[in-house]
């Protein structure tokens, strides 16, 4: 049996992932109020990674790829700060990945573009791999 994919480092992107996007909620359809944490979208999406093959520094990449995009609007910090971050304790693999995956980094405390939708063919912007679907 291979070695198990994941190990502590992962826990610590998901912490980081939601301390990122605390107090942000998923969309709603108009005249509902957001009930849903954010982070289930970030889950959702390394959950899928992690299904098609993704190794360690996908499924991080997957928590963290909206981070700066949103990061700024819930930490105060610009999205260069965020990435450094995200670089020194994921390495930069990780954070390249995540570059390919933003398309909006809106100053601290703004929120990214309204109406944005995901960016089809992200994964073109991409490092190549073999097991990492578009996110």
């Amino acid at each position: 049996m291979p070695d198990f994919p994941l190990d502590l480092t992962f826990g610590e992107a998901l912490t980081l992932a939601a301390a990122w996007h605390t107090g942000q909620y998923r969309k709603a359809p108009a005249g509902q109020t957001p009930s849903v944490p954010y982070v289930s979208h970030l889950l959702g999406v390394a959950s899928i990674a992690l299904e098609y093959g993704a190794d360690q520094t996908e499924a991080i990449a997957a928590l963290l790829h909206d981070a700066l995009k949103d990061g700024p609007a819930h930490t105060g910090r610009t999205p260069e700060d965020l990435r450094a971050e995200m670089s020194r304790r994921f390495g930069e693999p990780v954070a390249a990945l995540v570059d390919g995956a933003t398309d909006d980094t809106p100053p601290p405390g703004s929120p990214n573009a309204p109406g944005r939708t995901a960016r089809p063919g992200t994964c073109a912007t991409c490092p190549p791999s073999p097991h990492r679907p578009c996110w």
